[in-house]
């Protein structure tokens, strides 16, 4: 549940730099490196304007977060709920007692005294 609130407040920054209708760098976050910076632009380019231009996606989140009035979900959800139990509990029976596996052990039968055939004593 946290991580849902956690994404649906987040807002984004997309920034895209496009040089000639060509997709040069995209950076989210940050600002986008554009390729003209520092260099000249070739013969080509620099004839026409603005060869160079800057895309900003801004993916907006939630800004306000409320709580539910609570009389809506006592009439409507109680329905839902008690079904949802009673389904539940018909698919997932609880045991009430865990299984004793030594219930259905019958031991082995001995037919000789071993300790008196491996002549083994307490004392």
């Amino acid at each position: 549940m946290a991580l849902l609130v956690l994404v649906s407040t987040l807002s984004l920054t997309i920034e895209k730099h496009y040089c000639a209708d060509t997709l040069v760098d995209v950076a989210i976050f940050t600002e986008a490196k554009g390729c003209c910076a520092g260099k000249k632009a070739p013969a080509s380019e620099s004839k026409k304007e603005g060869c160079c231009k800057n895309e900003v996606d801004l993916i907006k989140g939630q800004d306000e977060l409320s709580v539910k009035d609570t009389e809506s979900f006592k009439s409507i959800n109680k329905t839902f709920l008690v079904a949802m139990a009673t389904v539940f509990g018909a698919i997932f029976p609880i045991e009430d007692e865990a299984p004793v596996p030594q219930d259905v052990y019958t031991p082995p039968k001995l037919f000789d005294d071993l300790y008196q055939l491996h002549e083994v004593y307490l004392i």
